[in-house]
């Protein structure tokens, strides 16, 4: 399974991939190779229990995987979080921090710190990571990624500090992701009112981008609040008929109609609901 070390000059990996969990279970039981793993393919003990069981370990691993990043030798990485969430330790914070404020880093070890942070759920990088989100200086993908892992393990607090960014420009969130992502998070903590939820209804930017801000209209049709039908049936009659279509409102006016066929009871809705 071992092959020649990747310092070798035919660059041969160590572990292939398919080996993965083999790799993993034998640095369990042999420290020579959870030691040579770390420092050649630390990506490989990536979302396993079997690998390391000790901080000392957890922390030379996070620190071999962002270094590898930092200097270039690596360039994509495994963006679902939870493969992470086996790297926490209780000095995580401090060893992610570089790379959270250094905007001189290289953006793939940037990336890779948010998603250790984030997987990790560690609460001692929650500021560094607003910082990114909340700072124009940085890039659109960065901003998005620091919000997509905050809006999923931050506290109601964090999230207010996120608001504004529900308005940011064409230039700042040309996908409309970062505006989907935090109307989302307040309206499922409480934190966004249907009135307030209605006032940042606009067309999405991209049309043909099935985003986050393509399944907030999704998802707010369905756990929009019956009695506040009245209202988003005015949003939904306001909208042009002939622009429905083109500029993507169409998609939320029909189902804000279709629910309001299972609420005519209610007042206001079906005088409203005639109007569309």
């Amino acid at each position: 399974m071992l092959s020649a070390p990747a310092s070798s000059p035919d660059h041969a990996p160590v572990v292939v991939e398919a080996q993965r969990e083999v790799a993993a279970w034998l640095a369990r039981l042999r420290p020579t190779i959870c030691d040579r793993l770390i420092q050649e393919q630390p990506a490989l003990l990536l979302g396993s229990d079997m690998a390391l069981q000790d901080n000392q370990g957890r922390a030379l691993l996070v620190d071999r995987l962002l270094a590898q990043y930092a200097e270039g030798t690596r360039h994509t990485y495994d963006w679902q979080h939870e493969h992470y969430r086996g790297l926490a330790h209780p000095g995580l914070a401090e060893q992610l921090r570089p790379f959270l404020r250094d905007k001189s880093q290289r953006s793939v070890a940037r990336e890779v710190a948010i998603c250790v942070a984030w997987g990790c759920e560690e609460h001692g990088s929650v500021d560094d990571i607003i910082s990114i989100a909340t700072s124009s200086d940085e890039s659109s993908e960065l901003r998005t990624l620091a919000v997509r892992g905050l809006v999923e393990w931050a506290n109601g607090a964090t999230l207010e500090q996120l608001r504004p960014l529900a308005q940011l420009d064409e230039k700042a969130d040309p996908s409309d992701d970062i505006a989907g992502l935090v109307l989302r998070a307040l309206w499922s903590h409480g934190l966004l009112s249907p009135a307030d939820a209605i006032r940042h209804l606009r067309p999405p930017r991209r049309l043909n981008y099935l985003g986050a801000y393509y399944s907030l209209h999704d998802f707010l049709a369905k756990t929009w609040l019956p009695d506040a039908l009245p209202a988003a049936l005015e949003w939904a009659a306001q909208q042009p008929q002939l622009s429905r279509l083109a500029d993507g409102t169409g998609r939320l006016v029909l189902k804000f109609a279709q629910l309001a066929a299972s609420h005519l009871d209610i007042p206001g809705v079906l005088p409203t609901l005639a109007r569309l």
